[in-house]
C-alpha cells in the first residue's frame, strides 16, 4: 500500500478539535476515484505481504517502476523514469506536478486553498464546491479533481509522501504518526500506538503534548490524519 487507506474511520472531535484519517489532499483522495473507476489500483495493488517490524514490499525503487508503467502521461513517466535513476522524487518534480494539478483545477473552476508543510508537502486545508450539504455539487467537484488529479500529481503524490514521511514503509499509518512524533521532540519516548489510539479516540484532549503545535500536525498529516480545529 502506498501513503494511504482507501478507507476511513469517521472524524473524533472534542474541545473543538476534529480528527480523522484520510488523504492528505483532495486530489489524493480524486486519486482513488481514478483507480476505482479504471477498474485498476494506481498505487500498488493489494497490501504486500509486510515483514516482522511491520514493514511492507516492494522497495520505493521497485514502487517508482510500478508507477511508471501505470503512469498515464508523459510527464509521470519522466518523473518516475528520474526517480528510478536517482532512488528519490526530486522536490522540484513534486512541485511541478502540484502546480500542473493546480492549472488544471483552477481552470476546471475549482476553488481549492493549500499551504506548504516545512517538509514540503502541500496541505488542502479549504474547498469550496459551492455549499457543504450540496452532494450533487461535491460529488461533481470530486470527479473534476480526479480528473485533474490523473497524469499530474495522483500518482507522484502518492509516492512522494511516502518518500518523505514513511520511507521505512511501515503498514500502520499510527506508527508513522508515533515515530515521527518522538523524532520530533513532541511526544515522550515510551508513546505507543496503543497510547495513540486512545488520544485519539478523545481527539487528544488528554494527551502529554500539544496536537496543534505545528510539529505535531505535520506528523499527523504526513501519517494521513487531518487535523482541524474550531470555535
Amino acid at each position: 500500500m502506498v501513503g494511504f487507506r482507501p478507507t476511513h474511520p469517521p472524524g473524533i472531535s472534542g474541545s473543538g478539535i476534529t480528527m480523522e484519517f484520510r488523504p492528505r489532499t483532495l486530489a489524493a483522495a480524486a486519486a482513488l476515484c481514478v483507480a476505482v473507476l479504471s477498474g485498476c489500483n494506481a498505487f500498488g495493488g493489494d497490501d504486500p505481504a509486510g515483514n516482522a517490524a511491520g514493514n511492507s514490499e516492494p522497495s520505493l525503487v521497485e514502487q517508482y517502476k510500478q508507477m511508471r508503467d501505470e503512469a498515464t502521461s508523459d510527464f509521470e513517466r519522466e518523473v518516475f523514469e528520474r526517480a528510478i535513476k536517482k532512488g528519490e522524487i526530486a522536490p522540484e518534480d513534486y512541485e511541478e506536478a502540484f502546480n500542473k494539478y493546480m492549472e488544471c483545477a483552477e481552470g476546471a473552476g475549482l476553488d481549492e486553498t493549500y499551504t506548504k508543510l516545512p517538509n514540503g508537502i502541500y496541505k488542502l486545508v479549504k474547498w469550496d464546491a459551492g455549499g457543504a450539504d450540496d452532494e450533487k455539487a461535491n460529488q461533481e467537484h470530486f470527479e473534476k479533481s480526479a480528473e485533474c488529479a490523473d497524469g499530474t500529481i495522483a500518482r507522484i503524490e502518492a509516492m512522494y509522501q511516502q518518500q518523505v514521511g514513511n520511507p521505512e514503509q511501515f503498514d500502520d499509518p499510527r506508527k508513522v504518526a508515533v515515530q515521527c512524533l518522538i523524532e520530533a521532540g513532541i511526544a515522550p519516548a515510551d508513546y505507543t500506538e496503543e497510547q495513540f489510539d486512545k488520544d485519539f479516540e478523545s481527539a487528544f484532549e488528554d494527551a502529554d503534548f500539544d496536537v496543534t503545535d505545528p510539529k505535531a500536525e505535520e506528523c499527523l498529516h504526513t501519517a494521513g490524519y487531518s487535523l482541524s480545529v474550531g470555535d
